[in-house]
């Protein structure tokens, strides 16, 4: 019965989330969008379980905030920037609450919906201007590599906390696919 589920789950994904990506900008970004996810995903699942509580000083997040934070920012940066909705934007999970398996899957499902994203938003739309958070005008290209930098800076810093508790942080993997 469990192999059944997971086969209904393999495919409910697979036609949900297309495989090959809609436009020019999507067949060049998705490679180095699923790098960042999997050099992500990869900290997420290395981290061990007990520190997931942890963070250097008091005002920072812990490593289970950070991994939520990527996770939650992914949509919520789309939602805002992208699609410009100030009302109904998703909310933060508290990762407090979770266990380090509901991170890794929360995470998991934030990638593949900026997946998603990236290789089903309209391709007309592309180079529409949005508002940067009152900071000047960017096109929505450049939001999609946005919210790559945003969630790599907090990957960068929850990566310091592997070596702040005596770990070796997973090795960095570069981009695969580029290029195809």
């Amino acid at each position: 019965m469990k192999l059944i589920i997971t086969l209904l789950f393999a495919l409910v994904g697979y036609f949900a989330y297309p495989q090959s990506p809609q436009s020019q900008f999507s067949k060049e970004y998705i490679p180095i969008w699923e790098s960042a996810r999997r050099i992500t995903m990869d900290l997420a699942e290395k981290m061990p379980a007990n520190l997931y509580p942890y963070k250097p000083t008091e005002e920072m997040k812990t490593f289970g905030e950070q991994m939520v934070h990527i996770g939650h920012t992914i949509q919520w940066m789309y939602d805002y920037l992208i699609e410009g909705k100030t009302e109904g934007l998703p909310k933060s999970p508290n990762a407090a609450e979770m266990t380090k398996q509901e991170i890794i899957d929360y995470l998991s499902n934030m990638f593949d919906q900026g997946s998603y994203n990236i290789r089903n938003h309209p391709v007309a739309d592309l180079d529409r201007k949005v508002n940067y958070f009152g900071e000047g005008e960017i096109t929505i290209k450049w939001t999609f590599i946005s919210i790559q930098d945003h969630l790599v800076n907090h990957r960068a810093k929850a990566n310091l906390y592997f070596r702040l508790n005596g770990l070796e942080p997973p090795e960095y993997n570069y981009v695969k696919g580029l290029g195809n």
